[in-house]
């Protein structure tokens, strides 16, 4: 398929900020210009999007009849099907009309729109859509990043006059009232990062600066699985690189990645660690603060899984209750836990809270079958891209990566919730993820 320049470019800038717009952070950016309809955003952005692609698409119909037939669409449909079962047969109301609604609105946007213009275009466009997608992600990664170390270092709340955030500055998350919302950004614009410098050698020393300041950044949330799946990432692509793209990787790291790394390594040790002499009184230490990001890493670590294993018990204690159709959006849960203990004594009047792993919300919400379905979609790809290298008896590099981060992702699960279906930065990258492994299976077995 041949997109115009412009057509193709204007795709990949909304794609890219519909995904920004989707985040927690990216929510906060659109409230404090005073409207607090992120989602409507969101919803325009990717229609837009979604236009334009079909509009280019409709012209192979040969190419789209067999995009359509293949087997990973038919397991989504699937999916769909029993997903609008098990929330219809659980509740009639509007919420669960409208929540209906918004699942298939983003599974036919991103899993067969999307996946429809990854399939019709080339490897290359391909690449170059990831890319531009990357760069915005990074690059907005790093502007809020300046932000929560200019909160780290001045010890405040305000900016320009503005109110950031009511929580206390010494952590950088503050910003987002939300630890998880802002160290999951960082978690994938730390990817992005990598991706974007592999491929783009323009502005390396800048590039390797910043990403060394987000890793640093995305320490000071003290958003352990954050933390350990961006590393799990990093050291295994690194890795992956080093093994099959030796030459490559060195070809990378040039002066300017070498000098910004030292540099901004430096720096952010000075500041984070208080590492050397006497620093600027501005700079934010233990006396000016309750509590510093290892203290609080040291809190979290104590706790454990942070009583989220009260919410899991509680749901495999009562299995049988969940096992056909789930409970939908009942949160059942609620009324067999003590919210009031393990969220926040302000939390006792909610009635929905999040079940801190993605199998469990599958299983409450969706019953068996509905978890059966996730899994097989999550694993659809990456099981596609192994049994294709087994055939071939050769790796792949593009495969390997792909099959890395899916893993980093459904590890990112067993903490936190990735609902397919649901408006969130890693949802929606979850889902381009999965579409982005199904084209390549399809472009290599129409070259075979």
């Amino acid at each position: 398929m041949n997109y115009t320049i412009n057509n193709k470019k204007l795709i990949d800038i909304l794609i890219a900020i519909s995904l920004i717009v989707s985040c927690i952070p990216g929510w906060y950016v659109i409230e404090s210009f005073g409207m607090n309809r992120f989602w409507a955003v969101f919803a325009i952005l990717s229609c837009v999007a979604a236009v334009l692609i079909i509009k280019s698409c409709l012209v192979d119909k040969k190419l789209n009849k067999r995009y359509i037939k293949n087997g990973f669409n038919l397991l989504v449909i699937c999916y769909m099907v029993w997903i609008f079962i098990s929330y219809f047969m659980n509740g009639r109301d509007l919420s669960t009309i409208l929540y209906i609604g918004k699942l298939d609105f983003l599974i036919i946007i991103y899993f067969f729109i999307l996946g429809m213009y990854l399939y019709t275009q080339t490897k290359k466009e391909n690449l170059d859509t990831i890319l531009m997608v990357s760069s915005y992600i990074f690059k907005f990664g790093g502007i809020l990043c300046l932000v929560a170390l200019y909160q780290y270092i001045f010890n405040t709340n305000y900016i320009l006059g503005y109110e950031l955030t009511f929580w206390p500055p010494f952590n950088p998350a503050a910003f987002y009232q939300n630890v998880n919302g802002f160290g999951m950004y960082l978690y994938l614009s730390i990817i992005s990062g990598l991706i974007y410098m592999y491929n783009k050698r323009r502005h390396s020393g800048l590039n390797s600066a910043l990403l060394v300041v987000q890793y640093y950044v995305l320490y000071l949330t003290v958003a352990r699985t954050s933390i350990i799946v961006a590393i799990l990432f990093t050291v295994m692509s690194i890795l992956i690189t080093l093994i099959m793209k030796k030459s490559e990787l060195f070809r990378v790291i040039n002066k300017g990645v070498i000098i910004g790394f030292v540099i901004a390594n430096i720096i952010m040790a000075v500041v984070v660690f208080d590492i050397g002499p006497n620093i600027d009184a501005n700079i934010n230490d233990t006396n000016q603060n309750p509590k510093t990001s290892l203290e609080m890493l040291e809190e979290k670590n104590s706790k454990g899984l942070n009583y989220r294993g009260e919410i899991w018990s509680s749901v495999i204690r009562n299995y049988k209750d969940y096992m056909l159709l789930g409970d939908g959006l009942n949160y059942n849960v609620v009324k067999k836990t003590n919210i009031n203990e393990i969220i926040n004594k302000s939390s006792d009047k909610n009635t929905r809270i999040s079940y801190h792993n993605t199998l469990i919300r599958y299983y409450a919400s969706n019953g068996l079958l509905g978890l059966i379905l996730f899994l097989m979609l999550m694993l659809y790809g990456p099981f596609m891209l192994l049994f294709k290298m087994i055939k071939d008896k050769k790796l792949k590099y593009s495969y390997l990566i792909v099959m890395v981060f899916q893993l980093s992702i459904l590890l990112y699960m067993q903490m936190e919730e990735v609902y397919i279906g649901e408006i969130g930065l890693i949802q929606v990258i979850n889902i381009i993820s999965l579409v982005y492994a199904n084209s390549l299976i399809l472009k290599d077995e129409v070259s075979e």
